[in-house]
């Protein structure tokens, strides 16, 4: 195990996509900056003003990538453990090469919860690609 925080993990994990924007709660805003800070990675941050779902903060980064400089969005989430950092960047630039849309990147559940979001598939025919 890691003596880095899933969050530092992940920061760690991704660093080649460039700099970060952490979207979080204002009770979580000071911590994600020290955690950041500890391990030399500057951020960009934006406080939810509520804490909602997966949806809003996907919703917030699609919007503030507008802004020039942007080209290319990854939604991350800071709290799973990958066990498989290779596996896991190869899966990202096979993504990030190959997809001009959006690509939904997701493991097999195993146990239901509410306390997650998952993926809903329907269709398979529409996919172009599978990585």
């Amino acid at each position: 195990m890691s003596d880095l925080t899933l969050l530092q993990q992940t920061l760690n994990r991704n660093k080649f996509l460039g700099q970060p924007t952490i979207i979080t709660s204002k009770k979580y805003e000071s911590i994600t900056k020290e955690q950041a800070a500890e391990i030399d990675v500057e951020i960009a941050s934006i406080t939810e003003p509520l804490q909602k779902d997966t949806a809003v903060c996907a919703t917030i980064t699609a919007l503030s990538a507008k802004a020039p400089g942007f080209d290319i969005v990854v939604l991350l989430p800071s709290d799973h453990h990958i066990a498989d950092d290779i596996k896991y960047l190869n899966t990202i630039n096979k993504a990030l090469h190959y997809v001009n849309g959006i690509c939904t990147i997701g493991i097999p559940i195993n146990v239901i919860s509410a306390e997650y979001g998952y993926i809903k598939t329907q269709d398979y025919q529409l996919q172009k690609m599978f990585i």
